[in-house]
């Protein structure tokens, strides 16, 4: 997968699957040929000079189209929170016990992404681990019963899973100590890791509700993407918001909030 990588100008491949074209081309895939076929790469090759592989010529269909995922460059993580939603809230907000979100920088591009992180691996010494980091005494608990039950599923869906396969040995008391993998994963949302902390943390919660949040429009208006201000206790964010929904994007929350908030320093 490599070397398939590498032609596409990227430095490597995080996974493939033929599992569902549609998934990522609804409805256009019937209208394109299959022109590839039986490609197989040798141990060691590092270039598709070095397959073999038809052109022109198979005997597949569209059910068994590749699909690629491709990364550039290593990452590091940056930052650390964990969000709550209470039902009466618009927002999630930074809290001690909820779906714990990281944020991930491309050290070669520069590129940060937020999102959540994998159960795959996970374990009580992770949760410890996590917690520490975040300026907490200690972990109670961990689960991945439902994100849902903190921070609304149309919010969790907008966000990436930025981290995969932690493992801490036991006795372990830093994450330099641990195993995992960044920008690679097999999991989804169903799998996000739900984190609880004892102690302040770094994650101190601002006031429960916004000072400045529309919550209706007038019904035959056009639905816009609006730039408000809100207010969290004295902390003062600009994010894009769907007037006609009364909600913010969980990426904007996050890139107001999470990257104020130190993780692994």
């Amino acid at each position: 997968l490599t070397s398939h990588a590498g032609r596409l100008g990227y430095e490597s491949a995080y996974m493939w699957n033929n599992t569902s074209s549609a998934a990522y081309v609804p409805d256009l895939v019937d209208e394109l040929e299959i022109v590839m076929d039986g490609v197989s790469c040798p141990d060691g090759s590092v270039d598709l000079d070095e397959c073999s592989y038809d052109l022109m010529k198979h005997d597949c269909s569209h059910s068994e189209d590749v699909i690629l995922g491709c990364s550039n460059g290593d990452y590091r993580i940056i930052s650390g929170v964990i969000y709550a939603q209470a039902e009466d809230e618009d927002v999630p907000h930074p809290s001690n016990e909820g779906l714990l979100v990281v944020g991930v920088v491309n050290t070669r591009t520069g590129e940060e992404t937020y999102g959540t992180v994998c159960d795959d691996g996970w374990s009580m010494a992770s949760a410890h681990i996590a917690c520490r980091a975040l300026g907490y005494e200690s972990a109670y608990m961990w689960n991945n019963t439902s994100s849902a039950a903190y921070v609304p599923d149309h919010l969790v869906d907008e966000l990436e899973i930025v981290m995969d396969g932690v493992s801490c040995p036991g006795g372990a008391v830093d994450l330099d100590e641990c195993s995992y993998d960044l920008m690679n994963h097999d999991c989804s949302h169903s799998e996000d890791v739900i984190l609880g902390c004892t102690g302040e943390g770094n994650s101190t919660s601002p006031s429960p509700r916004p000072t400045e949040y529309p919550t209706s429009f007038p019904t035959g208006e056009p639905e816009l993407d609006d730039e408000v201000a809100v207010k969290f206790g004295g902390l003062e964010l600009k994010m894009k918001l769907s007037a006609r929904k009364g909600r913010a994007k969980m990426s904007d929350i996050i890139e107001g909030i999470a990257t104020m908030l130190p993780f692994f320093g």
